[in-house]
């Protein structure tokens, strides 16, 4: 964490909020620290590959490993909110995917690679996923109002 304007930089893992089956939201850090929200739009040309090279990045998986999990990805069942991991080639059918089969999709979370050490290497200790509410934050984007740790059980592909 690092000052940025007088306040304290937040970093937080991408994510992809859906709405009905479609993905309507990404949400990331900004450059200048700050949590930054803009409309996705699946019908443009890359921004899915946008958003699979920036969970990518995020785990510190390489580009031609297309099996390790880059993000999780959030279904509401009836039992509850179910976590799946995806790879990147999971990641990429998801996209191809019509609405309908995405209709319990609430959102997609990309995996933040753990570090170990200063060695930098990503070590083997299981990621673990917060729930971060946002409030908006005037014309200017939004801020963190609270993340704490979210149970959800974690579910076969």
């Amino acid at each position: 964490a690092g000052v940025t304007g007088g306040g304290i930089q937040a970093k937080v893992a991408d994510v992809l909020l859906f709405k009905a089956g479609e993905p309507t939201e990404w949400v990331s850090t900004g450059r200048t620290g700050r949590v930054q929200a803009k409309a996705f739009d699946a019908s443009a040309a890359g921004e899915w590959d946008r958003f699979i090279k920036a969970c990518r990045k995020s785990s510190g998986v390489s580009r031609d490993d297309v099996t390790s999990p880059v993000c999780a990805k959030f279904d509401i069942l009836p039992e509850g909110i179910c976590a799946v991991y995806l790879s990147s080639a999971q990641l990429l059918h998801l996209s191809t995917t019509d609405t309908l089969q995405r209709f319990q999709v609430s959102g997609i979370q990309a995996l933040v690679g753990a570090k170990c050490g200063t060695s930098g290497k990503p070590s083997s200790r299981k990621a673990i996923v917060y729930k971060t509410e946002y409030a908006r934050d005037g014309m200017n984007g939004y801020t963190i109002r609270q993340t704490k740790e979210y149970d959800v059980q974690v579910c076969e592909s």
